[in-house]
């Protein structure tokens, strides 16, 4: 029985001490600056991972300032990306099949219209759907932490409007959170048997 308890004893240490070097790890990872951030970063203060994760996904213009910046993945900036400047919003994101990097941008100008959805949860990001002029559209996330999503959102509400562009309700469905919204079973016939 002693050596039962002697083994069970030494399995519980080395479990303990191996969760409690996961998380030294992981908040190392996340305070370098390796990681991303759980929140929304405000421009001048990006890590350089996460700019190199920009750079890597989109040319920034001479005269363009990165004023918000939000990465939704879990281990790597290059998974997801969405981008305020002062003059454009952009989204990108890598390809969970291909591994493809795919960016999304839009001009202010060219914007038709913009709908926030705020979250009111830790577990869930606030999101911007983008609508541009030619009809196609594409979505923005940001982190609620310290409500930073609302400063960035604001920003480009403004700068929609200030170009003529229209602003969506807050309460409306979102149509990439909400399976059932938008869609309506088709009616089909079936074909007559013979």
């Amino acid at each position: 029985m002693k050596k039962v308890l002697i083994v069970v004893g030494i399995v519980a240490a080395v479990c303990m001490v191996s969760v409690l070097g996961f998380f030294v790890w992981l908040g190392t990872m996340l305070e370098s600056g390796a990681m991303p951030d759980t929140m929304v970063v405000v421009g001048n203060k990006l890590s350089s991972p996460a700019r190199k994760a920009i750079d890597q996904a989109v040319t920034i213009r001479p005269d363009e300032s990165i004023l918000f910046f939000y990465s939704a993945g879990l281990w790597s900036w290059n998974e997801d990306g969405s981008l305020v400047t002062n003059q454009r919003v952009i989204s990108y994101h890598q390809g969970e099949e291909d591994g493809e990097l795919y960016v999304l941008e839009a001009d202010y100008a060219d914007i038709e219209s913009v709908t926030p959805y705020f979250s009111d949860t830790w577990a869930e990001d606030s999101s911007l759907i983008v609508e541009l002029k030619d009809e196609s559209f594409f979505m923005l996330q940001f982190s609620n932490e310290e409500d930073l999503d609302h400063s960035a959102i604001d920003y480009v509400l403004k700068q929609v409007e200030a170009q003529g562009g229209t602003i969506g309700d807050d309460q409306a469905v979102d149509p990439f959170m909400d399976e059932e919204a938008d869609y309506e079973e088709p009616d089909v016939e079936e074909p007559a048997e013979e």
